[in-house]
Formats: C-alpha cells, structure tokens, sequence
C-alpha cells in the first residue's frame, strides 16, 4: 500500500528540493527505513510555521496508517560557496570588496541562508570583503588591514 507524507521544508532548503527526489523514511518506533520520492511542491507557503509542504509517496513492509515518520530528503545539489554574515550583503545580491585599495560593488548568488550568515558563490579566492557597511559606497578609497 502506498502513503502520502507531507513534510515541512523551509525556505532557505528549498532550493534543493525537486519533484522526484529520492526521500530515507524512517519511524522511530519501529526498525525500518523505506524509500520515498518527492511528488509535489506545494507553491504556497505556511504563514505560522514559515514551511512549505512536500508531499511524499513511500509504500513498504510495516507502514501503517497514522505512523508518525521522519524524512530524509536528498538536496538538489550540494551548496558550494563562501559563508558570510548576512549583514555584509547590500540589497541581498552584492557585498562590497576591496580591489587595489578602493571598495567595489560585486554581485553575488546566494545559495542558502541561514539566521546570521548566508552561503555566497560569486567570490574569488582571496577576496578582501569590507566588514562594516555602513556609511560605504562603491569608488571609495580605503586602506586595508589583516585580521
């Protein structure tokens, strides 16, 4: 018999989350792992919990109606990139950098968030990023300093 598990995924993993996704199903009550697949994305997003529900098919051998299950659920793709406080980001696209001794604007792609820092791809190695923003713009002339 095949069950339909709804799971809440937040917003910042979502990402990695497709429509066919292999999906470990396990119950802490019994000893059983079962294979699931993501089937639909809901579009809408829960205004309490800040979720958005993933609805996964799974059958096996000892699932029962009404079991409570957890999910496992393979991301996408591996996040790459650097992680940086979230409060370097200017307008949640760009940071500012420091070339030659003058601040720049770069742009970045953010790849995931998290409470205080988020995972940018878009920087070389070796970047120099300004660390405070405030009262900063693009063309100003710096000096920099090891931390």
């Amino acid at each position: 018999m095949q069950f339909n598990l709804i799971v809440g995924i937040d917003l910042n993993s979502l990402n990695g989350v497709v429509e066919g996704n292999q999906v470990t199903v396990y119950s802490e009550n019994t000893n059983g792992n079962w294979l699931g697949t993501v089937r639909r994305i809901s579009q809408k997003l829960d205004a309490e919990t800040q979720m958005v529900n993933v609805y996964i098919a799974v059958a096996g051998e000892n699932l029962k109606e009404g079991m409570f299950l957890n999910a496992n659920v393979q991301l996408k793709r591996d996040v790459f990139g650097l992680e940086i406080p979230r409060k370097l980001l200017v307008d949640s696209e760009s940071v500012f950098t420091v070339n030659n001794g003058i601040i720049e604007q770069q742009k970045v792609v953010v790849v995931q968030k998290k409470k205080d820092v988020v995972v940018v791809e878009g920087l070389e190695d070796g970047v120099q990023l300004v660390l405070k923003t405030s009262g900063v713009h693009k063309g100003i002339a710096v000096t920099t300093r090891e931390l």
